[in-house]
């Protein structure tokens, strides 16, 4: 048995509020990493299937009130999404270095073979001639048709001399080469593989940020053509610092914008007026380019508010749960008590079976709340120190039912301070309407404060 109680509350209205937020903070982080992922192509209906059955799958958890493993699986999922697109990125990158070198060298390859072929007497064609001007198909035809003039089929006796020279240094005859072969010899010998890095690294910049890797495409062209060693490393050097530094600022920002993407749902979720036009701020500040410093002010400040909504949409909460319960222990709960509550500090419960006791609680449920009997201080009333430990008693008896109920509900009352019954007088109250004026008495310190 206990008397005064310092008591930490947690509802199930909250914790549902909380984990309703934390979702909706993953679905936007979803909706980026969609968004970016199909930009780049690297999403498919399979993906984002697999993710949204993710997410009802966490939706379910909270409709069975598995708050604690809502909670634990929306950051690992966040975390899985931020990870996932960076590797679909890299993934978009290398197809499209991949892409581009295959272009270049199959322009390159249709240069070589048209030369091959006017050097063999043969006029190739206008494809050969500018290859840079068509398709890749119609290219990859053109030289197969070259080729296959210039190196035909082992068992073609009719073959001239000048063909047979031909097919000869190409190849021909015993250690002849097929035509992907052939290729693929090309693409070996003219392969770099720092400036290979280069575009892969523009290439992830492009993923993200499509402006900024515009800049080096230019870079990028001069950088292959250079032919002077010498410049050419101090170039590739240059340019390596530039592009790694963008890559660097642009992946960063695109975490932070998913970040803020998921702070402006959980802002919107609270309701509260603070956070509402702290999401507005941020997705007004999202629709022009940002530094990375700036996102950074951005998502500071609104975590701050974030916070401070969720502290008070919760001490409403533990209000309100802590009134009802209460209540429906045979205590007076008026309309405006809560309001009362928060405009004096605290707030007495008349107990309708007693003329002479009741119940007070005070302090900020954001932190900690204090429960304690109270006597009414009546004219003439004589009470006895056993009457005051009965009365502890009896609502020790009750507080504990009102743990139980709380408890069945998903929540929690947790008992930080207690002193055992009769260790201290009970406090007189006056009592006015529904206004109570209490005596100075010394009450339990927490924290540094009286509650």
């Amino acid at each position: 048995m206990s008397g005064p109680k310092v008591v930490k509350i947690i509802t199930r209205e909250e914790l549902i509020a909380i984990c309703e937020g934390m979702i909706a903070a993953l679905e936007a982080c979803q909706t980026r990493w969609l968004k970016i992922g199909q930009r780049n192509d690297v999403i498919g209906e399979a993906d984002a299937s697999a993710s949204a059955e993710r997410v009802e799958a966490i939706r379910a958890l909270l409709s069975s009130d598995r708050f604690e493993e809502v909670q634990k699986q929306v950051p690992a999922e966040i975390a899985f999404l931020e990870d996932d697109i960076q590797r679909r990125i890299t993934k978009a990158a290398d197809a499209a270095v991949k892409a581009r070198i295959s272009r270049r060298r199959m322009e390159a390859t249709a240069y070589s073979v048209g030369s091959k072929l006017r050097e063999r007497g043969f006029a190739p064609s206008d494809v050969l001639d500018s290859p840079e001007k068509h398709s890749s198909d119609d290219l990859s035809f053109a030289i197969s048709k070259a080729f296959s003039v210039l190196a035909p089929p082992d068992g073609d006796r009719g073959m001239s001399e000048r063909q047979i020279e031909i097919a000869r240094d190409l190849g021909a005859g015993e250690a002849r080469q097929t035509l992907s072969e052939w290729l693929s010899a090309q693409e070996q010998d003219n392969a770099d593989p720092e400036l290979i890095a280069l575009e892969r690294i523009v290439e992830e910049l492009r993923a993200v940020d499509q402006s900024a890797a515009s800049a080096f495409d230019g870079r990028v062209a001069a950088l292959s053509r250079e032919e002077n060693p010498a410049r050419k490393r101090l170039v590739r050097d240059s340019f390596m610092l530039d592009a790694s530094a963008a890559r660097t600022d642009a992946l960063l920002k695109a975490k932070l914008m998913m970040k803020l993407d998921a702070m402006t749902s959980r802002l919107r979720a609270t309701g509260d007026l603070a956070a509402l036009t702290s999401a507005t701020t941020i997705a007004s500040a999202l629709e022009t380019p940002a530094t990375q410093a700036a996102l950074n002010d951005l998502l500071a400040a609104a975590e701050v508010v974030l916070v401070e909504a969720e502290n008070r949409k919760a001490a409403d909460y533990r209000r309100k749960s802590l009134l009802t319960g209460l209540s429906q222990l045979g205590y007076e709960v008026h309309e405006g008590m809560e309001t009362a509550w928060v405009r004096d500090g605290k707030v007495v419960l008349r107990n309708s079976a007693s003329d002479t006791y009741g119940v007070e609680v005070g302090g900020n449920p954001e932190n900690l709340v204090q429960i304690r009997t109270v006597a009414y201080d009546r004219p003439g009333a004589n009470r006895t120190a056993e009457q005051d430990r009965a009365a502890e008693t009896t609502f020790c008896d009750a507080f504990s039912s009102l743990r139980a109920e709380l408890g069945e509900n998903g929540g929690n009352i947790t008992i930080v301070r207690a002193l055992g019954v009769g260790a201290t007088p009970v406090k007189s109250v006056a009592i006015e309407g529904t206004r109570t004026v209490s005596e100075e008495v010394d009450l339990p310190v927490v924290h540094g404060r009286h509650l």
